[in-house]
């Protein structure tokens, strides 16, 4: 059974340049989403393992990651893809991208966002202090346009491309079920470091 997509409801503006009202439009979306996008996922989930329960809790975290890692796949580049990716990095790159023939599946992608979506969930679940922002510049930051979770100091977490790299890693650390739980509370303290210190959360 394949994956459910996520289908967006207007044309989508590469994050580097969209304008702040497209910007407003994919944020108002993004957020739209969420709950039926965990619903989906506990669903999908539920077809082959009815223990894993997404109660926001963290160690429902534990029991997602070890769900998730035997079924990340990867597919090899086509040429038109691999030329897209030579097209937008500097010459000095394109020797390290032409070595990386492999990408995520498209239904290993949607599990990347909608796992994201609920680490966020967890995350805000544990605090009221965290809030959904937009960066909308420098044009050039690498989190320009895209949903970000704030808390009570200046760290910002992309929690899309957290979870991209921890998919990433977890290819050579298969047996690594508490990667997701671990980052938990690590952006957890970082996000609300301030009233960590104090006691107040």
């Amino acid at each position: 059974m394949l994956y459910p997509t996520i289908e967006m409801p207007f044309e989508f503006t590469p994050f580097s340049v969209m304008s702040r009202t497209e910007a407003k439009e994919y944020y108002e979306w993004f957020l739209s989403i969420i709950p039926r996008r965990i619903e989906l996922l506990q669903d999908y989930v539920g077809l082959s393992d009815s223990h894993v329960q997404l109660d926001l809790s963290k160690d429902s975290l534990i029991s997602l990651w070890g769900w998730f890692i035997p079924r990340i796949e990867q597919k090899k580049l086509t040429i038109e893809e691999m030329n897209g990716e030579l097209d937008i990095v500097p010459d000095w790159m394109r020797p390290e991208v032409e070595q990386n023939v492999l990408k995520f599946s498209r239904d290993t992608e949607t599990q990347i966002i909608d796992i994201a979506i609920y680490f966020s969930s967890v995350l805000m679940h544990s605090s009221n202090k965290l809030k959904w922002m937009v960066i909308n510049k420098p044009r050039n930051h690498v989190d320009v346009n895209q949903l970000l979770l704030a808390g009570t100091g200046k760290i910002r977490l992309n929690p899309i491309r957290v979870v991209d790299v921890c998919t990433a890693r977890a290819l050579s650390d298969v047996g690594n079920i508490n990667m997701l739980s671990d980052l938990y509370v690590w952006w957890r303290e970082k996000l609300l470091d301030h009233l960590t210190i104090l006691g107040l959360v």
